[in-house]
């Protein structure tokens, strides 16, 4: 699966199908917003934390200078100039797809499977 982040404060969950060379990949569509939306509420509810790290300070450093601005029906992400949200909205990517009803779905490749017994071939003995 793909994710395409759009400006439209409205997607959540619309999605389609695209072609590859070799078959096609299902591509989700989110909302930017959503995607700090998302982050900003399991922050809140300490329910995500970041761990010490020179990453994760860096990704905190960049939620700490996102600029929201307060429209009439809706919050917007702003990034101070000069600067990058790449990592914030990566960290915002995570929490959409830990919270998707797909993810079951996504981490089945991932499951051991049981492999499969293999019979014997039938002996040249056995035929007459």
């Amino acid at each position: 699966s793909g994710l395409q982040i759009t400006n439209s404060d409205d997607t959540f969950d619309s999605y389609e199908w695209r072609q590859l060379k070799n078959g096609r990949i299902l591509v989700y569509k989110v909302g930017r917003r959503i995607l700090f939306d998302l982050l900003l509420r399991e922050l809140q509810s300490n329910t995500l934390r970041f761990l010490n790290g020179a990453d994760s300070m860096r990704a905190y450093e960049q939620l700490m200078r996102l600029q929201i601005e307060f429209k009439q029906d809706h919050i917007v992400y702003k990034c101070t100039a000069g600067y990058h949200d790449d990592l914030a909205i990566s960290c915002g990517m995570l929490i959409w797809g830990a919270v998707h009803p797909h993810l079951p779905w996504w981490c089945w490749p991932l499951e051991p499977r049981i492999p499969r017994k293999v019979r014997p071939a039938p002996s040249a003995l056995g035929w007459t």
